[in-house]
């Protein structure tokens, strides 16, 4: 915690350099811890400044802009657009005869009906090698039971 025993003997330990007495110590961790905190406010208040800064340039950009900015030529090309409209019509014409033609042909089936009623040869069981499938199976014919005779 930095108190004023801390700060004074860090100003004594300055104005001693001043004077032409060198600190022979390698390792100021104090210093260092001042120099890095130092250099992360210079960064951050950069940082602050330059977002400030990038924010006021284009807060008053709006995004949509109005017709009356936007100016553009307009080319009407008149004979490309019946020969489009011509063809469209064509097409119409020839997609309704198309349609007719086929309405009038006679409707054949595109598959062949298969009858659903079907007699299954082997009726078919649920039940797997592991156990037998006539035998029935009691209480007090398992071995495995754990309940007692008695009890039944």
């Amino acid at each position: 915690m930095i108190d004023k025993k801390f700060t004074a003997r860090l100003l004594r330990s300055i104005l001693r350099r001043s004077q032409g007495l060198s600190d022979h110590y390698l390792i100021h961790p104090e210093r260092e811890w001042f120099a890095g905190i130092g250099i992360a406010i210079l960064a951050l208040g950069a940082s602050s400044a330059w977002s400030f800064n990038l924010y006021t340039t284009h807060a008053e950009a709006t995004p949509h802009t109005t017709e009356a900015n936007i100016t553009t030529n307009q080319v009407y090309r008149e004979a490309e657009i019946k020969g489009a409209l011509e063809e469209i019509t064509k097409l119409r014409e020839e997609n309704a005869q198309i349609r007719q033609s086929l309405e009038n042909q006679s409707a054949t089936p595109l598959f062949i009906p298969i009858s659903t009623e079907t007699t299954p040869e082997e009726p078919q069981s649920e039940s797997t090698e592991f156990f037998e499938t006539n035998t029935p199976t009691t209480i007090e014919s398992s071995p495995t039971s754990t309940i007692p005779q008695q009890a039944l």
